[in-house]
């Protein structure tokens, strides 16, 4: 597995590769996949859509040798208008679970709230919504620090096999901004706990 980000990244993987900081984008996430077969690395990153209003969508791009990567195309878009996240998708973390990619994304309303999503793939490379709509939102009306938004999400499985999130949290002026996390219900990571 590789993690890649802007500024002060660590890269893991396997051999000696070396990996410059911004291949394609900022905020990528790049994965082997498990097939004994495949000789691809997959990675996500975010585009923006140039449209009225412009919107992000999710992108993949594959690899051989993890340092020439070409553009698949998008795997995961804004959703239809009125929904969760029909303002576009993005900053989003892919984490390996009983042989399935669960991609945790963060998705942005048609008013600018955020909140988090899931998709999941068998491959890596054909991704589905959860049609429930976010698994993760603000605390809207409560007098919350994360009482606005949402995102950023990095999920991490424990020893338990239960997950922990960690996430960006804001209150509803924007005006300040903290990192949150939260612990799913047992295995179950489409239900969270604030911690």
């Amino acid at each position: 597995m590789i993690e890649l980000h802007c500024e002060h990244f660590k890269v893991i993987v396997p051999h000696d590769y070396v990996l410059l900081s911004r291949v394609l984008s900022c905020r990528l996430w790049a994965f082997e996949p498990t097939t004994s077969t495949s000789t691809s690395w997959l990675m996500t990153y975010s585009s923006i859509e140039k449209q009225t209003p412009p919107f992000s969508s999710i992108g993949l791009a594959t690899s051989s040798d993890g340092h020439h990567w070409t553009k698949a195309g998008k795997v995961l878009t804004r959703g239809a208008p009125g929904s969760w996240d029909e303002g576009g998708v993005g900053r989003r973390h892919v984490v390996l679970i009983e042989n399935e990619y669960v991609m945790f994304y963060e998705g942005v309303d048609g008013k600018g709230v955020h909140g988090i999503g899931l998709a999941t793939s068998s491959d890596g490379t054909q991704w589905k919504k959860d049609a429930d709509g976010p698994i993760f939102t603000a605390r809207v009306g409560e007098d919350a620090w994360d009482n606005g938004t949402v995102a950023a999400p990095h999920v991490v499985q424990t020893l338990d096999g239960s997950f922990r999130m960690y996430y960006v949290g804001s209150n509803d002026s924007k005006s300040e901004s903290a990192i949150g996390m939260a612990v799913s219900e047992g295995r179950n990571f489409r239900s969270w706990i604030r911690f």
